[in-house]
């Protein structure tokens, strides 16, 4: 079981990689900032723009959740690797269990994802989706730790 536990813990600092952000709230929120500008930009209808925005501001929310508690996760792992004294089962679990939890998370966002792009007419999502595409990829890299 030893190599299982170099592996996890290999893993779980590759994932949470060498840096960390002071102010990751901030650095999340940019790429949504300019989605938010996109979506006042390309709706016309004010009521309508509400309602993207509404949406938009939920995946920001949903996005922040997911790197966080990846992110947390990442460092009770590498705590429990640490820690000589906690058996390989109970890492092996926490591995487990961590995984389970970001699978909920991602399918969470990807599913209010799907929401703002249904909300959205075919011309408004076509001028939206580059802002989209950048925030997710800055989620996606938020949550790797860079």
């Amino acid at each position: 079981m030893r190599a299982w536990r170099i592996a996890a813990l290999l893993a779980a600092v590759l994932a949470a990689g060498c840096s960390r952000s002071p102010d990751l709230d901030a650095q999340a929120g940019k790429p949504f900032d300019a989605l938010r500008k996109a979506v006042r930009k390309e709706t016309t209808d004010p009521a309508r723009a509400d309602s993207l925005l509404a949406l938009t501001d939920l995946l920001q929310q949903r996005s922040l959740e997911l790197i966080h508690a990846v992110r947390a996760e990442n460092d009770t792992l590498i705590r429990m690797y640490a820690d000589r004294a906690v058996a390989d089962s109970s890492l092996l679990q926490q591995f487990r269990g961590a995984e389970q939890r970001r699978a909920d998370l991602r399918r969470t966002l990807l599913a209010t994802r799907a929401q703002l792009k249904s909300a959205a007419s075919a011309a408004e999502w076509d001028a939206i989706a580059k802002a989209e595409t950048q925030a997710m990829l800055e989620v996606a890299a938020l949550t790797r730790g860079k």
